[in-house]
Formats: structure tokens, C-alpha cells, sequence
């Protein structure tokens, strides 16, 4: 595969997955105010998002994991663009500044946990880590649309 073609494909990955994280940050927001979700379809909508962060950080964790043991040997089985963003988690990790959630202070098992849970002191936590979150896969998904597009 082309390399742009690695960056589309990573691009609209990119979009799909924050416009979940936007839903389910919405609605843990809104529940941490006490205001309930009445529509069924919104239900709908936070539980597929909820689905599809849960799904991505599952499919992350062990790369994740694989490339902290092995800091000089490169992932193998995955493309560039996935190979980037674990570079790019890792680095996340080591910048506690910036990202300082429990999706980057403890584990990503800690973040699904999260994602899971309803409970009320749980909330500002997972609001949190989708704030990190957020901000992890627009760095990445900017980096695809210079690919994309060129520098303007």
C-alpha cells in the first residue's frame, strides 16, 4: 500500500474515532451535571461510541505494551501509520504534562475500566482520559492530512 493511501485510511480511522470520544465526552459531561439522556437513540449512539473507543484501545494496549518491552526493535504485522501512533502513545506517557489521565498515568486497562463504569466519580475521570485521548488522535490524524493534502 501506498503510503498515502495508509494516511487516508488512518485519517478517516482518525475521525471516526474522535467523533466517539466527542459523543461519549459529551455524554458523561452532561450525566456528571445531572442531566439525564432521555433519547433512545442517543443511548444508541453513546453506547456504539463507547464500543468503538473500548475496541480501539483493546486493539492498542498490546502494541503498546509490545513496544515499551522493546524500545529498539520495530512492531512487526502492523502499518506505518498504527506504528507511528504507538510511537506517539509512548511518548504521551513519558510527557506527563500534557497528558495526565489515567489513560497515561496508569494503564489502558484503567481507561476501558472507566469507559464501563457509570458511576459518578468515575466520570471526570473518563473525561479526562477522552481529553487526552482527543488530543493524541488529532496530533496524529493532523499528520495524516499533511500526508494528504501537502503542506498549504
Amino acid at each position: 500500500m501506498s503510503a498515502q493511501w495508509l494516511s487516508l485510511q488512518s485519517f478517516q480511522q482518525g475521525q471516526e474515532l474522535l467523533e466517539a470520544i466527542n459523543n461519549v465526552s459529551i455524554h458523561a459531561k452532561l450525566q456528571r451535571n445531572g442531566v439525564a439522556s432521555q433519547n433512545g437513540e442517543r443511548a444508541k449512539t453513546v453506547r456504539q461510541s463507547r464500543e468503538k473507543i473500548k475496541a480501539f484501545l483493546q486493539a492498542l494496549a498490546p502494541l503498546v505494551e509490545q513496544a515499551g518491552k522493546n524500545d529498539d526493535r520495530p512492531l512487526l504485522g502492523i502499518d506505518l501509520r498504527r506504528r507511528q501512533l504507538v510511537s506517539s502513545f509512548l511518548k504521551a506517557i513519558g510527557n506527563p504534562r500534557q497528558f495526565h489521565s489515567a489513560l497515561f498515568r496508569k494503564s489502558i486497562s484503567e481507561a476501558i475500566r472507566l469507559l464501563e463504569s457509570n458511576t459518578g466519580t468515575d466520570q471526570q475521570q473518563l473525561i479526562d482520559c477522552l481529553a487526552d485521548l482527543r488530543v493524541l488522535i488529532e496530533e496524529h490524524t493532523n499528520h495524516d492530512t499533511v500526508r494528504i493534502l501537502g503542506e498549504i
